[in-house]
C-alpha cells in the first residue's frame, strides 16, 4: 500500500513537470529504481553494516533514483531515505515554486531532459542549474538557458534591472576521488569492528576523529580498539594517539527495547538518539545492526541482536586541503566558460560538514582559493553556497545554507545571496556552528 511521507504541492508540481518532460518511460524507470532500492537497502549479512546512501541509487540511472525520492515523499514512503531526500528535495521544491513560469523560460525543458537522461552521471548539476534559474525568476529577472554545444559555455543568461546582460555558470561540487576513498576506507575499517561486535552480541557507540590521513591508517585500526573496548566493557574505552582520538562506550539497548515493545524502529535519527543518548549528527555515520526486520519494510527492526554505531571525522591537514583543492579546478572551468561574456557571475555549491573546526578550516581554504584565483574573464560576482544536510525526527528533510560572496566583488545579483532563502534564519554564524535539529 502506498502511503506518503507528506503532501507538498511544490514537489508534486515538479514531479508532474518531469513526468511531462520525460514521457511515458519515466514511470518504468522509477519502478526499476524502486527495485534497486529494495534490494540495496538491507544490511550486509556478515558485517551487519547498513548501506551508504549512494548505494541506494541505481548506478545505471542516477536521475531515476533522484526523482524517486520526490515520488517517495509524496506517494510511497517505502522508498524514502532522509539522507538522500535532504540532498534533492530542497532543489525540487524550489523548482516547483516557480512552475509553470519556469517551463516558459527558453531552454528550460531541454535542461530538464538533460537532468532526466539516464546517462547523466551528475544529475545534481542539472538540478542546480534549474534551481538557480528558479531563484533568479523569483527575484524578477528575465532569463534564458544557453544552448549546450561542444564548446564550453555558461548555463544561463539574464538581463539585470538596468538592462545589462549577465551570463551565469553553476557548479555543484561532487565528492572528490580523495573524499570517496576516505569514506570507503572508514567503512572498510568499521566493517571489521562491526563484525567483531556482532560475534559477541555487543551494543556499542564509536566516536572517532582521525588525525592522520586515512590512507595511512591500518585497516585494523578500529578493530583493534574494538577488541580493547569489549575487553574493558562496560567501562568506556578512551584513547588519544598520533593516528586518532576517540571513545567506544556501551549503547543504551534498554531504551531501544522499551521503545519497541509493541513496534519496530526505523534505522534513522530516533534509533540513533535513543541508542547514543543524544542527537547524532547525520554526516559521517556508519551503522551496523542485526535484528528482526518488519514484514512491510525491512528497514524497521526490533529484537536487536547487536548494534555498532560510529560517528567519524577527520582533522588531517592533508584531508582538509585535498577537499578544498577541488574548488580550484572548478574556478578554472568557470573562467573558461565565461571568457566570452560581457559580465559573468557564478554559483558554486559545496557540501558542508557538521564538525565545526574541520568545516571552518575547509571554508577558510576555499576562500583563499577564490581570492587568489586570477580570473581572465569578467566575473563580477561569485557566491559559494555551503549546504549542510540533516536527518531529523520531526521533519522529513532539513538543509541549512551558508552563502559566501567572496574574492571577486561584494556585489551580488540577488537581494538574498542564498539559493534556498525560505526558512528559519539561524543567525550570523555558519550553519555548522549551530546545534543539529532533533
Amino acid at each position: 500500500m502506498e502511503i506518503p511521507i507528506e503532501q507538498d504541492v511544490d514537489v508534486e508540481r515538479t514531479l508532474a513537470w518531469l513526468h511531462d518532460v520525460g514521457g511515458q518511460t519515466l514511470a518504468g524507470r522509477l519502478e526499476a529504481a524502486k527495485a534497486h532500492f529494495s534490494a540495496a537497502c538491507l544490511p550486509d549479512a556478515v558485517t551487519m553494516l547498513w548501506p551508504d546512501p549512494s548505494e541506494l541509487l541505481p548506478p545505471d540511472d542516477l536521475p531515476a533514483g533522484l526523482v524517486l525520492q520526490a515520488h517517495a515523499l509524496v506517494r510511497d514512503r517505502r522508498f524514502f531515505d532522509a539522507r538522500l531526500a535532504s540532498r534533492f528535495i530542497p532543489f525540487i521544491k524550489s523548482i516547483g515554486r516557480e512552475l509553470p513560469r519556469l517551463d516558459r523560460v527558453e531552454g528550460a525543458r531541454e535542461r530538464a531532459i538533460e537532468l532526466l537522461n539516464p546517462r547523466n552521471v551528475h544529475p545534481e548539476g542539472s538540478l542546480l542549474e534549474l534551481t538557480v534559474a528558479a531563484r533568479y525568476l523569483n527575484e524578477g529577472y528575465d532569463l534564458r538557458f544557453i544552448t549546450e554545444t561542444g564548446q564550453r559555455t555558461p548555463d544561463l543568461e539574464l538581463v539585470t534591472r538596468a538592462g545589462i546582460t549577465v551570463q551565469i555558470e553553476c557548479k555543484r561540487l561532487r565528492s572528490s576521488d580523495y573524499e570517496v576513498r576516505e569514506t570507503k576506507k572508514v567503512r572498510t575499517m568499521f566493517a571489521l569492528a562491526s563484525q567483531l561486535a556482532l560475534s559477541q552480541g555487543a551494543f556499542v557507540c564509536v566516536d572517532i576523529v582521525f588525525k592522520a590521513a586515512l590512507k595511512d591508517v591500518p585497516n585494523s585500526h578500529m578493530h583493534d580498539h574494538m577488541v580493547a573496548a569489549l575487553r574493558q566493557a562496560p567501562d568506556p574505552w578512551i584513547w588519544d594517539d598520533e593516528t586518532s582520538k576517540g571513545s567506544i562506550s556501551p549503547g543504551n539497548i534498554e531504551a531501544l527495547r522499551a521503545d519497541t515493545v509493541d513496534s519496530s524502529l526505523l534505522v534513522g535519527p530516533k534509533l540513533f538518539r535513543l541508542f547514543a543518548g543524544q542527537v547524532v549528527h547525520s554526516q559521517r555515520i556508519v551503522f551496523g545492526a542485526r535484528g528482526t526486520p518488519h514484514d512491510l519494510d525491512p528497514r524497521y527492526i526490533d529484537a536487536f541482536e547487536s548494534i555498532a554505531l560510529c560517528s567519524w571525522d577527520t582533522v588531517s591537514e592533508e584531508s582538509i586541503s585535498a577537499r578544498a583543492r577541488n574548488v580550484r579546478s572548478k574556478l578554472a572551468e568557470i573562467d573558461q566558460q565565461l571568457h566570452a561574456c560581457t559580465l559573468g557571475a557564478a554559483h558554486i555549491v559545496v557540501d558542508a560538514e557538521r564538525g565545526a573546526d574541520a568545516a571552518d578550516a575547509r571554508r577558510s581554504k576555499i576562500k583563499e582559493q577564490v581570492t587568489a584565483f586570477q580570473f581572465a574573464s569578467p566575473v563580477v560576482s561569485l557566491t559559494t553556497h555551503y549546504l549542510l544536510t540533516h536527518t531529523a525526527e520531526e521533519t522529513s528533510w532539513v538543509i541549512d545554507e551558508t552563502a559566501d560572496v567572496a574574492g571577486i566583488s561584494s556585489e551580488t545579483l540577488l537581494d538574498d545571496p542564498r539559493l534556498l532563502p525560505r526558512g528559519v534564519e539561524l543567525g550570523s554564524e555558519p550553519a555548522w556552528r549551530y546545534a543539529a535539529p532533533a
